[in-house]
């Protein structure tokens, strides 16, 4: 019996050593990946890579990121891995713009890690690879020039007038002000405005149903950072759970916002500078026109993007309403949270550096007596201490 027991430990031993190698070799099988390659890298930990800090939530991705990039200050780039993903970083501006713009057709695969067969309302240029994604850029490309974004202005502007007004009412009332909640109700109002053309006013109104969906977007639930946690950290699992990131109410309440947009224009005959006209002029010809008087970065872009493409890609890229929608949604998220943080430290360091407040104040009191006190798109490009103030400089 001691014998028979004495076999059967040595087995369980065997198995479960065995067992651990094998989980071992798979984690770190990709970790001689760029010694081989002859690449700078930064020495990997086992199952987590270099994203320890990022897994243990010490720090967030982008700090982690960050620290890599300065330790090969001296390099043009270098290797790192995301678990046992391998990953290249280019540090290089040169050869960022090439990827970007001359050698872009060469780098058509982006994140794999979202399983778009149960994320539709993901498929935009930053998640989609080939044979999707160069078509679709190529088609997206016109709707973001600047003579585009000058004409959605108007819009902009409309709604800057209504947070003066709102503002000045509450300096009126001495009251105390969340400036990250006015931030964020303010890009609500221009993003919903130039996105999908609805005046949501939610300076105004801050409990409005499109701003609370808003809300719910970018705030996550445990469920929903979980569901992250598993595409960005261990994306197989993800894929083979089918994990969803976006709340379904959200994404039907903006679904429906976009189609209910799109059939009042057409039933109307209704025509408007922003994102969704372009998307429906994109959906019904197959293409956006770019301007004749293209700005000399703009006609850069389209010399590059049209060189050695085949027009017959765009007529394999069914445009339906799950990629429309999908572009309305990445044009509202990524400015959204983008830009109103952004607004929320520039107007804390302007709280806290009276004197450049005033240099900057200056600026646009002169800019815009220049343009006869109107704010206007080329009068907001000519405030160049702005852009410095905006820029962190």
């Amino acid at each position: 019996m001691g014998v028979l027991l004495d076999s059967w430990l040595l087995e369980l031993l065997v198995v479960t050593g065995g067992l651990f190698l094998a989980i071992y070799w798979y984690l770190t099988s990709t970790f001689d990946y760029w010694k081989l390659k002859g690449v700078p890298y930064l020495e990997p930990t086992p199952l987590v890579g270099n994203m320890k800090d990022a897994f243990l939530m010490r720090r967030c991705q982008h700090e982690v990121f960050n620290d890599i990039y300065q330790k090969f200050e001296r390099h043009r780039y270098c290797g790192l891995y995301q678990f046992k993903q391998p990953e290249f970083m280019v540090r290089d501006p040169e050869l960022v713009k090439n990827v970007l713009v001359k050698d872009f057709s060469n780098f058509q695969d982006r994140l794999k890690n979202i399983d778009l067969t149960h994320n539709r309302i993901f498929e935009n240029l930053f998640v989609l690879g080939a044979p999707k994604w160069r078509p679709l850029r190529v088609m997206l490309s016109p709707t973001f020039t600047s003579g585009k974004l000058k004409a959605m202005f108007g819009s902009l502007a409309r709604c800057a007038e209504n947070l003066n007004v709102s503002l000045k009412t509450s300096a009126n009332k001495s009251e105390e002000l969340d400036m990250k909640e006015v931030s964020s109700n303010f890009t609500t109002d221009v993003i919903g405005s130039c996105t999908f053309g609805l005046q949501v006013d939610s300076v105004v109104n801050p409990h409005n149903k499109f701003r609370e969906f808003s809300r719910k977007m970018v705030s996550l639930s445990l469920s929903q950072m979980l569901s992250c946690f598993l595409l960005f950290f261990i994306p197989y699992l993800g894929r083979i759970l089918k994990v969803k990131i976006i709340d379904g109410k959200s994404a039907d309440f903006f679904k429906k916002v976009v189609i209910d947009a799109i059939e009042y224009r057409q039933k109307n005959n209704i025509k408007r500078n922003d994102f969704l006209q372009l998307i429906m002029e994109l959906k019904e010809k197959g293409k956006v026109e770019f301007e004749k008087d293209l700005s000399k970065e703009d006609s850069y872009l389209k010399n590059h993007l049209t060189e050695d493409f085949d027009h017959k890609e765009e007529d394999s890229l069914e445009f339906t309403d799950d990629l429309l929608l999908a572009q309305c949604l990445i044009f509202f998220t990524a400015g959204f949270e983008t830009s109103s943080w952004t607004m929320s430290f520039c107007l804390h360091e302007l709280a806290v550096n009276p004197d450049i407040q005033q240099k900057l104040r200056e600026e646009i009191d002169k800019v815009l007596e220049d343009h006869g006190g109107e704010l206007t798109y080329d009068a907001v490009q000519s405030m160049t201490y702005l852009g410095m103030v905006v820029d962190g400089q």
